[in-house]
């Protein structure tokens, strides 16, 4: 058990806090990214089945070793976005699918290799793959191509996207690989394509701004927002100078969270509904101790401004 005693009867002399300068802002807006929402996706699913025999009569044509093989064809990015814009895509063997429907499969079937005639004369060619070389055969194809589209769930926290499927793929990569659907492409550029959906506005209504030195001999200011209704309070410091969908901000302590003071754009951002995916209350419960510091005090201030003017 510690006992410790002080004297009450001599107070050491203790300099007055630096009084805080207070303003009133008559209008802000709090907005948060949106954590999760729905993007659009494209998706390329193209599968070649391959059927390879030796080049004789009809009757006779032999199925060589190796021969029937399944392949996915990965076109990559830049190709799978152009055959969703053109509604066409042309295979390395110079067959073209055209007029392909969004959301159906359709099927494609020709010679890639060889000839054939209506009498069953056959000249054979060469193919080559990755792993087989077959000489003098007749190469029949058959294609199955979906272009699809749909809507995924996109998590701007966890950098992910998830798709109907339930593949996660890496949000930033704008490209990956499901084993239903095929190769997948969106567009996620919270600056370019951003619009209103892309916050949430959080408080709309009047602030006080509280800029604080903590010492005489220091310049830097801290500069504290702070809302006291009857139904909300909270406090939040400025940190720096962002943008939301190219409007100035400020930044909070929370990566999340942004101050909108600019009269002229305070109404560029409607305040909805929020969806119970991006509230997330113990992400910000810093900010009710930053409250309770700034409101205590502002507090005690007042009580040693009273005390020490009536000593």
């Amino acid at each position: 058990m510690n006992i410790t005693s002080f004297n009450t009867l001599n107070v050491d002399y203790c300099s007055p806090p630096i009084p805080n300068k207070i303003d009133k802002i008559p209008l802000i807006k709090l907005l948060q990214t949106t954590e999760s929402k729905q993007i659009q996706y494209q998706a390329c699913y193209i599968v070649a089945d391959f059927l390879i025999t030796k080049c004789a009569s009809l009757d006779d044509a032999q199925i060589v070793r190796n021969g029937y093989f399944t392949e996915l064809i990965q076109i990559g990015a830049a190709q799978c976005a152009d055959a969703h814009l053109q509604r066409s895509y042309t295979f390395f063997q110079g067959i073209t699918a055209n007029k392909i429907k969004i959301n159906q499969t359709m099927y494609f079937s020709d010679v890639i290799k060889g000839q054939v005639n209506r009498d069953g004369d056959c000249t054979g060619e060469t193919f080559r793959t990755d792993k087989y070389e077959w000489d003098n055969v007749l190469v029949q194809a058959k294609y199955k191509i979906l272009l699809s589209e749909g809507m995924a769930t996109a998590n701007s926290r966890d950098n992910v996207i998830i798709l109907p499927t339930g593949t996660r793929l890496k949000l930033s990569d704008g490209y990956g690989i499901d084993s239903h659907k095929g190769e997948i492409i969106w567009k996620h550029n919270q600056q370019e394509n951003c619009n209103t959906n892309d916050y949430d506005t959080l408080y709309e209504g009047p602030a006080t701004l509280i800029t604080s030195i903590q010492s005489y001999n220091s310049t830097t200011e801290i500069q504290t927002i702070l809302v006291e209704s009857d139904k909300i309070a909270f406090a939040l410091r400025k940190m720096g100078m962002d943008y939301a969908c190219h409007i100035p901000v400020f930044r909070t302590e929370h990566p999340r969270l942004f101050i909108l003071t600019d009269q002229a754009n305070i109404h560029f951002f409607h305040t909805k509904p929020i969806s119970t995916y991006n509230t997330d209350l113990m992400a910000y419960i810093n900010t009710k101790f930053v409250y309770i510091q700034t409101f205590t005090s502002f507090h005690h201030f007042n009580v040693f401004r009273f005390s020490y003017k009536t000593m």
